[in-house]
Order: C-alpha cells, then structure tokens, then sequence
C-alpha cells in the first residue's frame, strides 16, 4: 500500500523510484505508477513520455484539473482509477474530454461514470448508443443501462438484461442500476437469490433490493454472505448500504471485526487472483465500526 502524503514527506522514496522510472528497465512501469500514487509531479518533468495509468494516478492524487485533463487526453488513457474520484463539477468541467474518451477508448467504468455525474446531453446519448453496439458485452450492457438511466427508452437495456440474465448471472449489477424500471426482470433476479455462487447471490440480493427498495429478502442473504472474505466485505457494505436494523445475529461478530489487530481477510472467494488483501482488511473494520455507530 503506498502511504498518504507526498514526495516532500518521502523524498528519498520518491527519488529511488524516479531512477528506475526513467530508466526503461522492465521496472519503469511500476516505478512510474508509485510516483504518481505519491503525487510526484517529476512524473510529467523528468519521465519521457509516462504510462497513462501513472498520468492518472497523479491525477487522482493530486486532484489538479491539469493533470485530469492531461491524463484524459492521453492517445492510450486508462484513466479508470481518476474516473472514480471525478466529482459531478468536475466532470462539467472536462466534459469534452470524458465524451472523447467514450469516443476513443471506452470502458466499462467509464459508461457508467456518466450515469453517476448524471449530466443531460443529448449528444452523449447518441454516444451512448453507439457504444452499446459493441461486441464487448460488459460495455455493452453499462452503456445501454446508463442510457437508460440518462433518459433514453429503458426497452433496450431491458431487452439486452434479460437475454443476459437467462444466461448467466454476471450482469446484475447492472440490472441494479437500472433501479425500479428493472422491474419486468425481477423474477430473473429472484432466481438467483439461492441459485450460484456466493457473488452471484450478492449481487442478486443487491440488485433486488436497489429494483424493489425493500430489503426483506435481501438481507438474509447479505447476512448469510458477510463475513471475512472478498465476497462477505461486499455483502457487508450493502448491508451498510442499506442501513438499519443491524441482524442482531450479526453483532458479536461486528465488534470482532471492528476490533481485530490482525488480518482477517482470506483469499476465499477472490475473482481476481493477486488482489491485495489488505485494503479489504481496512474496509472490513471500517465498515463494521461504521454499522456499529
């Protein structure tokens, strides 16, 4: 984990890195990634053209709007990490670069940013549209849905969610975010409440609670799931979500969680192999002191 602060609080730090960022060895992509995380702007002085994913990574620690626009415009951006701190302000700021961007190199991410800045454009929508089109199926199905969220017909994203959902449950989320106009797919959503694994029951259980706004059948599952594990983190923050009564169940093991010194979360259940385990430590005793208070 890289530590808060900046180069002025670790200069040596930051000056071991520039040597091997600037130095073309197999390292200098990490490197440069560390000096962005540290908001080191020799990233942009003295690296010969920087990796894109370290430009936002400077971008979202500095939160300096040139920087955002220089890592947005980027011919090769990977900007995912700087999308997520993007406010609604400043989106309205670097609008012509983020619909570029959709243009250019659309993401997953990136479609369903514009749904969460929640901007009226007409122009975006027929964008939206276009990217919807893709072979891509993830971005296919963020981009329809956040169309839809935007203002655009919900019949398309309604269409393309219960294809999927007769598939597979991987796109519930985005059934989720299609909130109460989800409704007609609810009883594909039902069925994976019980059926397939434990992240396809989470997100079942939370797209069901976002499409219905009552959480009575949400939370048994969410309570089954939470727990010390990639999977029962999630499961928890929705229950933080969706706020109280706490399970009363689910107290003894909140206070151990809050108040545990070492690691507790396993790699049980991990998507993706080689994700750091610590930060899902900190989220797990933050969200039960959070539930807690």
């Amino acid at each position: 984990r890289w530590l808060p602060g900046s180069t002025h609080v670790f200069p040596a730090l930051g000056d071991s890195l520039l040597v091997h960022a600037v130095a073309g060895a197999s390292m200098a992509e990490q490197a440069q990634l560390a000096l962005g995380r540290l908001g080191d702007e020799r990233l942009l002085t003295v690296v010969p053209d920087p990796d894109p994913t370290a430009l936002a990574a400077l971008a979202a620690r500095t939160d300096r709007l040139d920087h955002q626009r220089l890592a947005l415009r980027h011919p090769t951006s990977r900007p995912d990490e700087l999308l997520t701190r993007l406010t609604t302000d400043t989106a309205r700021t670097l609008w012509s670069e983020l619909k570029d961007l959709l243009r250019r190199r659309p993401t997953p991410t990136l479609a369903r940013r514009f749904s969460d800045w929640g901007i009226q454009d007409p122009k975006l929508l027929i964008l939206l549209e276009k990217t919807a089109r893709t072979d891509d199926a993830e971005l296919a199905t963020a981009a329809v849905v956040t169309a839809a969220r935007l203002g655009a017909d919900p019949d398309p994203a309604l269409r393309l969610l219960q294809r999927r959902l007769g598939e597979n449950g991987w796109c519930l989320e985005e059934a989720g975010r299609l909130g109460a106009a989800a409704a007609p797919l609810l009883s594909l959503t039902e069925d994976y409440l019980t059926d397939g694994d434990e992240w396809t029951r989470m997100r079942a259980a939370e797209a069901h609670w976002r499409i219905t706004g009552d959480a009575s059948k949400a939370v048994p599952v969410l309570t089954s799931l939470a727990g010390p594990s990639p999977v029962g983190v999630r499961a928890l923050q929705t229950l933080l979500l969706i706020g109280p009564p706490i399970p009363p169940h689910l107290q003894p093991q909140l206070q151990r969680w809050a108040s545990a010194e070492r690691r507790l979360v396993s790699s049980s259940g991990l998507i993706f192999p080689g994700t750091e385990l610590r930060p899902l430590d900190d989220q797990l005793q933050k969200t039960a002191r959070q539930m807690l208070a």
